[in-house]
């Protein structure tokens, strides 16, 4: 592999600029204690570390509150062409001691960007190591002791995991870092992440929007004759006056769709 491509992934605040900082060793990345992204774009740095070549990616901070969820996504998107033909690895950065909701769905966020295969690519990197150093704890130990929830999202990584300081000058968690990529890259074959996976995950995306319109459209347009029948009948109805039962007439509607979802699941 000529060009270690590296695209970093997180929530606003977990550290990843910094984590691009400490990889190639040099400050490219802005980095500093903010409660909003201080990406706001897809940005690309490419050093020479231990005599190869790095590109690494900041992408926007996921869930972040100044950009919308659509925003965020298609920035994440932008890595691909900005690594083209794609990166070799997802970095998926974690703060320790700091497991969000958000970070709970972090994997199903990424598989729903960039399709499930994605799920192949990702190694995730905690930090604030130097939280552990303090402790003379191994990583290995707080995540045997983490919340199901972490210990989910880790083997859904199939274990692949590492740990930073990113106060810390010293190379040699960086070599361990890329030691750990390079035995990943081994594993998928030397691939990486293309452009053509990425523009099936997002055809499967679109099926599945046509597919569930297909369903949820003849139901709603029943519902709607339905509550205007029924409206004409609640005129006259003393026991159901006509502001209670647009409660039942989506309880209705509900029913029909998971029955109708239920029968597709079971008798294609």
């Amino acid at each position: 592999m000529n060009v270690l491509k590296i695209a970093l992934i997180g929530k606003t605040g977990c550290g990843k600029s910094a984590t691009g900082n400490t990889i190639l060793g040099r400050k490219e990345f802005e980095s500093k204690a903010s409660a909003k992204s201080i990406t706001q774009s897809c940005s690309k740095a490419q050093y020479y570390v231990d005599g190869r070549s790095i590109a690494v990616v900041d992408t926007p901070g996921l869930y972040d509150s100044s950009l919308s969820n659509d925003e965020v996504s298609d920035e994440m998107m932008k890595c691909i062409s900005v690594l083209a033909p794609g990166p070799h690895v997802f970095l998926l950065v974690i703060q320790i001691g700091r497991f969000t909701a958000e970070e709970k769905h972090a994997v199903e966020y990424i598989k729903k960007v960039f399709g499930k295969g994605a799920e192949k690519y990702i190694v995730i990197l905690f930090t604030r190591g130097d939280d552990l150093e303090e402790e003379e704890r191994p990583i290995e130990d707080y995540i045997k002791n983490a919340e199901p929830a972490l210990k989910k999202l880790v083997a859904d990584c199939g274990n692949r995991f590492h740990v930073f300081n990113n106060r810390q000058k010293e190379r040699t968690q960086v070599k361990k870092l890329l030691q750990n990529i390079d035995h990943m890259v081994e594993e998928n074959g030397g691939s990486f992440y293309t452009n053509e996976m990425l523009q099936d995950a997002e055809a499967k995306r679109k099926l599945g929007k046509r597919e569930t319109a297909a369903i949820i459209g003849p139901l709603v347009r029943r519902h709607r004759e339905n509550t205007t029948e029924r409206s004409r009948t609640d005129s006259k109805c003393f026991f159901f006056p006509g502001w209670e039962r647009p409660h039942f007439h989506i309880n209705s509607l509900i029913g029909q769709i998971r029955a109708h979802a239920f029968s597709k699941r079971h008798y294609p």
